[in-house]
């Protein structure tokens, strides 16, 4: 988050007194937390709280080993961008830290770590396979798969699962999931606007500002999305989106 409000905003000032004392003390966490495995020359991260929290005391759980390497990496940038010397324990552990799973959603977004378009698809027909339903959260982002494969087929599968379970009459609020009552569960409804404005879009931020990543993709019944005043670098705009 530290490190996208940078991309955003462009502002190094804010980057030095803000952005950067977040990035490079939880890196300082990270390689505090880790230890390493000098049988297969890796570092580890044992005892944590999965993103599936049901899930506690697991090691080397997927998204937190890989959400800790984005953190290191992110932290050592962020040092080189402010012409900072580079902790060279950071570029170590996230060099050696292992990543158990590499196909898992949140590895592709929002950490946008590289997959195999086979791994994308597999993602994809596994959450085709399955019931609808879980937690609101977990479901928003496999749409964007079919965005970055080019299928549109992907996409109109899986969109009606992001919301049509979820939406609680008579005031359409969002619960956490179909069968609770914890609503109204802003997390889901982030985690669904995300789709339209990284996913469909096939924009993301970069150093540059905004970057296309892949040709925009919409659902077969949307024919034009607008994203209004989306202000990147001091630059407000209307960013139109068509299919292709």
């Amino acid at each position: 988050a530290a490190w996208q409000s940078y991309l955003a905003g462009g502002d190094r000032a804010w980057l030095e007194r803000e952005g950067f004392p977040i990035l490079s003390e939880t890196a300082e966490f990270w390689t505090s937390r880790v230890r390493f495995n000098a049988a297969k020359d890796r570092y580890e991260i044992a005892g944590v709280v999965s993103i599936n929290e049901s899930l506690i005391g697991v090691s080397n759980d997927p998204y937190t080993n890989a959400v800790a390497k984005k953190n290191l990496e992110l932290a050592a940038r962020a040092a080189q961008t402010l012409g900072r010397a580079v902790n060279p324990k950071w570029e170590e552990v996230a060099r050696k830290l292992w990543l158990p799973r590499q196909d898992v959603l949140l590895i592709d977004y929002p950490l946008e770590f590289p997959l195999t378009q086979a791994q994308k698809l597999r993602l994809a027909q596994q959450a085709m396979a399955r019931p609808a339903g879980g937690v609101m959260m977990g479901v928003e982002f496999y749409p964007i798969l079919g965005a970055e494969l080019g299928d549109q087929s992907i996409i109109d599968a899986l969109l009606p699962r992001t919301w049509r379970p979820y939406v609680r009459r008579p005031f359409d609020v969002l619960p956490e999931t179909p069968a609770n009552n914890n609503i109204d569960f802003i997390t889901g409804a982030g985690a669904f606007l995300q789709q339209f404005l990284f996913g469909y879009s096939g924009l993301r931020l970069s150093e540059d500002g905004l970057a296309k990543r892949y040709t925009p993709l919409l659902p077969s019944a949307v024919k034009r999305l607008i994203l209004k005043g989306v202000t990147v670098r001091g630059r407000t705009r209307d960013i139109v989106v068509e299919n292709g």
